[in-house]
Formats: C-alpha cells, structure tokens, sequence
C-alpha cells in the first residue's frame, strides 16, 4: 500500500510538473508575441514581415527616378544631331564612330572610382550621384561653347572624355535602388527590387521618347550648340534634385530583421535545422536561385559581364549609325529623326512599363533575357539586310521590343549575386565593360560601316546572338550541374 501510494504521490506530482511546465511555455510564448508584434510596430513592419516605405523615403525614390530620367533626356536629345554634327566638323566615314566612343572611354575610367566610392559607408550614394551628375552637365555645357565658338573636332572630343571621366551616376542609382530594395522588404525584396529597376526603365525609356522629339526641335528651331547646351541643364537638374530630395537608404531594417530570424531559429528543433539542411540540398532552380548563369560567385558575375558587352557592342552600333541609316535612306533632317527615334522609344516604354513584370512573372528572369536578346539580333540583322524604309522600320521596331526585355535583367542578376556592400563596385565594374563594348565597337565598325551599312549591323546582330547563345549554353550547364551536385549528396546523406 505504501508502495501504491508512494507511487500515485509521485504521478501528481509529475503531473503537476507538467502543466506548471507548458503554463510557463504558454505565458512565455505569449511574451514573445507581444514584444515581436511591439517591435515589429516600431520598426514599421506589416503582417507578411514587410518594411513598410517612409513617406521620404518614397519621396527620395521619385526623386532618384526623375533624375535618371533628366540625365539620360539630356543625351537621348542629342540623337537626332549626329548627322549635323558629322556636317558641322566635316567628319570623315571611319571617323563617325569616335563621336559615341569619347565618352564612354572616359566613363570607363570613371566607373572604377565613382561606384566604389558610393559603396563606402562615410560618403554613400547621394553625394556621389550629385557631383557626377553636376560633373557631367558642366562638361556638356562646356562641348556647346566649343561648338558655337568654332572649336576643334580634337577639342570636342576631349571634353566628351571629359564629360565621362564624371559619369558614374548610373550604376551607381541602380545599386541605390538595389539598396532599397533590400531595406523595404524581406522575404519578396527580390520582387520588390525587380519593380523597381522596370520602373527606372521606364524613365529611362520615357527618356528616350521624349528627347529625340526635344533635340531635333531645338537644332531646327536653334542650332547645335544650343541643342547640346540643353543637355548639360538637364543633367544639372537631376544633381538639384538628388541633392534636396534623396536620402540614404536604411538598410538595417534588414539587418535588424536577419538578427531576428537568427534568434527564432535557435529556438527551433534539431529536427526543423535538418529539414532546412535538406531544402538547400534542393537541385537548383534557373529561374528562383541567386546565380541562375554560374554555380560560383565568379562565374556568375563573369558570364553576366560577357553577355553584357555582346549586347552593348550591338546597342553601340545602333546608337552611333542607325541615326545615319534613317537620314541617307529616307533623307530626314533633324526633326524627323527625332520623331522617328521617339516614335521607337514609345514601343520599348510599353513594353517596359506594361509588359516586362508579367513576362517576368511568368518565364522567369534567364527565359526574359534570353527573349530579349534574340528580339534585339534580328532586330539588327534585318536592318543590315534591308534596303527600304519599310524593312529597316521592322527591324528597328524589333530591336526596340527586345531592348526593354533585356536591360532591366542585368542589374537585377547582379543583384542577386553580390552583397549590399560590393553592389556600386560590381555594378560600376559591369558598366566598365559595358563602355569598353562602347568604345571599341564603333571605332571598329566606321570604317567597316563607310564601306558597307549591312556588314556593320550584320556583325553587331552576330555579337548579340552569341549573348543569346551564352545565356541559353550558361543556364542549362548551371541547371544540370547543380541538379548533379545536389543529387550527390542527397546519396551522401542517405
């Protein structure tokens, strides 16, 4: 009996052990809602986790994209001017090319420092965007004084390098926005960042519809200088507004929210931290992993650069000869050029603003690279082959549908690559090799375009397509490599 009773006094007891235990769990889980849901309130987080956009924030988001707009109006206007520009310098036909080359060759040196810079912490990325964006526009300002004061053709070309040596604010505005992207969401800041790079597509777009159709106005209604003058106000204008309206991005709300995740998942079970061992043993996914072209950090970002100087070699072509193209086959002068140059932005701006996201959605990023990229090879090959105004308009018009598929995929890749902190230097590294593209492709193919306009966008159409075949050759290597590697030790574990 003693036994019995001894025996029932210690079930109570563990009883009693028990509930008083799960009690304490229970108040104690509760505590941590309450103070998650206190912090989340401060910190400005929704239910899906979440930052929510301060209002200067949203504000410095505008700002920023009215400021990509204003720069690259400024030099979308000078389109419709190079047939006049070949006329007022007596240019020769080999020649041609150097006027698009300048200024990339001395943006090529510019982007080695000027995004790097905007990655340190005691400078960051508004005072660099300002001073170049000011840099650039007194360069410009300065090339419509040697116009209108009759200056050398050596001499505008030397402060076309002079006006890229104070680029940098490109890259340098896509690592911003890469930068709010990561402070304003957590869990879809991938998505959230791919909206906003479609979104300054858009303005750059908007951008190329607005100036050719603004240029060829002031050249016909003014003159060249004033035409070029145009450009450097606008550029000044955007440094104006990124100095007044845009503020830093907080990216320790990402921190703060990784640092939470940290200690909820000390909590978990053993069990929970093998599952999530199995799930990154997954095989990899081309369309939803971080490097989608390479297994390895370096092989990403290389395969990327590669792809985009095959692309901006054919860009490059386009933009340097394509302006000639239209005013020898159909004789349009100024203000037709721009009308025609416009009319082809308006294509690549519905496409980008109403187009790229659900295509994006849908087919995923490697799938609307590649669809871009083959638009813009044909696009370009047709104009080569083509001898009427009808054809090379078809061409032009697919080169336009291709540009705005293709553009927004780089940096987002990129994104997806590297770490907040090396974003303004792999991005300023990848606009280094874009201008390379820009400064040897024209040179390369005035005198090949003097010669023969077809063979010039015939071989620009041959760079492009051996981009396409490097993101198709690159994508399924990656997929199958990564699914091999992953079913190896999946066999190791079991």
């Amino acid at each position: 009996m003693e036994l019995v009773a001894s025996s029932a006094s210690a079930s109570v007891a563990s009883a009693s052990a028990s509930a008083s235990s799960f009690f304490i769990k229970k108040r104690r889980r509760r505590m941590e809602l309450v103070t998650s849901a206190v912090t989340q309130k401060i910190k400005g987080v929704d239910d899906n986790g979440n930052y929510k956009i301060p209002f200067e924030q949203t504000v410095s988001i505008i700002a920023v994209m009215l400021a990509a707009f204003f720069h690259l109006l400024g030099f979308t206007a000078t389109g419709p001017i190079t047939p006049e520009l070949v006329r007022h310098f007596a240019i020769p036909g080999s020649k041609i090319g150097y006027l698009t080359s300048a200024y990339p060759f001395g943006m090529f040196f510019a982007l080695f420092v000027w995004p790097r810079l905007s990655d340190l912490p005691l400078i960051g990325r508004k005072k660099i965007m300002t001073l170049s964006l000011l840099g650039v526009g007194a360069s410009l300002i300065a090339q419509a004084k040697c116009v209108s004061l009759g200056y050398s053709f050596e001499t505008f070309l030397g402060l076309r390098v002079l006006a890229g040596c104070c680029s940098g604010a490109s890259p340098v505005i896509k690592a911003y926005l890469a930068d709010v992207g990561s402070s304003v969401s957590s869990k879809n800041n991938g998505a959230f960042t791919a909206r906003l790079m479609g979104w300054r597509e858009a303005c750059c777009t908007l951008a190329f519809v607005v100036g050719p159709t603004v240029g060829g106005i002031i050249c016909s209604g003014f003159d060249l200088s004033a035409t070029i003058a145009f450009t450097g106000y606008a550029s000044i204008l955007a440094s104006i507004l990124v100095l007044i309206l845009v503020v830093e991005p907080n990216n320790n709300n990402n921190n703060n929210n990784n640092n939470n995740n940290d200690d909820d998942n000390m909590t978990k079970s053993k069990e929970q931290t093998t599952a999530n061992d199995d799930d990154d043993n997954m095989p990899y996914d081309a369309d939803n992993l971080s490097c989608p072209l390479g297994i390895s950090l370096v092989a990403a970002v290389g395969t990327i650069c590669v792809i985009s100087f095959l692309y901006n070699a054919g860009q490059s072509t386009f933009d340097s000869f394509f302006p000639l193209v239209i005013s020898r086959t159909a004789g349009m002068g100024p203000t037709m050029i721009g009308a025609t140059l416009t009319s082809l932005s308006l294509v690549s701006l519905c496409i980008s603003s109403l187009l790229f996201a659900p295509i994006f959605k849908m087919l995923g990023l490697t799938k609307t690279c590649g669809i871009g990229l083959a638009l813009v090879a044909s696009g370009l090959f047709i104009i080569g082959i083509s001898n009427t105004p009808f054809t090379i308009g078809l061409g032009a018009f697919l080169y336009c549908c291709g540009v705005p598929l293709f553009t927004p995929s780089i940096p987002i890749l990129l994104m997806q690559c590297v770490p907040t902190t090396s974003r303004g230097a792999v991005m300023g590294f990848d606009s280094a090799i874009n201008s390379s593209a820009r400064i040897i492709m024209p040179v390369l193919l005035g005198s090949v375009f003097a010669a023969s306009r077809g063979r010039a966008f015939i071989c620009a159409s041959a760079c492009v397509a051996a981009a396409f075949a490097i993101v198709i050759i690159r994508s399924f290597t990656v997929f199958k490599q990564s699914s091999a590697r992953a079913e190896k030790k999946k066999k190791r574990i079991s």
